[in-house]
Parts: structure tokens; sequence; C-alpha cells
């Protein structure tokens, strides 16, 4: 069984812990038993709950419904919270508390992680070549990195 297999199999019941940003690279770590999956995202990534679409990383580029009418103007969307999708993906994270992942799926470039409740997380990927979309690795092991294809690094 490859590397990736082996994660893509551990992501079975685990639970979405926590989520940050730094610029446009998405984080976020799942946990199972005291193992610790983490996800890093530079690609398109959709929250969905129930047919409905929660929040897009399009939504980084719009400033939070939190920030004031005055502050608007002095919006940075790199500013980890000050964005829409920081907003609604913090929600999201915190409404799937106890829900499990039932399944990590591959559809030709594209992944989807399942949820038990009816929620995925959609990894779309966007860039061809060489440059990384994401990659899945557990602390102090190999990252799988997929560009077109998976890379062990």
């Amino acid at each position: 069984m490859q590397e990736k297999d082996k994660l893509f199999k551990t992501m079975n019941g685990a639970e979405l812990d926590k989520f940050s940003r730094s610029c446009d690279l998405v984080c976020f770590s799942f946990v199972k038993g005291n193992e610790t999956i983490n996800i890093h995202c530079q690609c398109f990534l959709r929250a969905v709950c129930k047919g409905k679409i929660v929040t897009t990383t399009n939504e980084m580029y719009f400033p939070s419904e939190n920030l004031n009418e005055e502050k608007t103007g002095d919006f940075e969307w790199d500013n980890f919270g000050s964005t829409k999708f920081d907003v609604k993906f913090n929600e999201f994270v915190k409404s799937m508390s106890g829900e499990k992942v039932v399944s990590f799926e591959q559809s030709g470039f594209d992944f989807k992680i399942k949820f038990e409740n009816d929620c995925d997380i959609d990894i779309i990927s966007i860039y061809s070549g060489e440059r990384e979309n994401w990659r899945i690795f557990k602390k102090g092991n190999n990252h799988c990195v997929f560009y077109n294809d998976f890379k062990i690094e």
C-alpha cells in the first residue's frame, strides 16, 4: 500500500480539529486518537453542507462582515481572521465538532473529504505542471504532495 493510501485510510474516523491560514495557504488538521493528520492547500477549497456551499477560498478576498464600514477601505485579505472565508470556515470547523470522516476520495485531480453528517470539504486542483496544489502529512513523517500526481517529499 502506498504512503498516500495509508494516510487516506487513516483519515477514516478522524475529526476536523483546527484551521489556520497564511496568505493563500489554508491549513487544517484532523485528529484520530493520538494522531494528527495535516492538510495544507494552495488551491481551490470548498466547504459544503447538506448540498449547499458554506464557503470557498475565493471568499478570502472579501472582507468579513465583522469589519465595520469604515474599516473595509483598509482591508488586507492576507491578515488571518479578516476575510469572509476565515469567518465562515472557522464556523464550519466549530460546527463539525465530533463529526467523523467517513471517506477521503479522489476523482481525477480533485479530492473530497466526506463527513458522517452530509458535509464535505472539496479540494479542487487548479495548477498544472510542477506547482504544488496541496499536501497531506503527519508531523515528523514524509509529506505526500499533489502536483498533477503525488510525490513523497
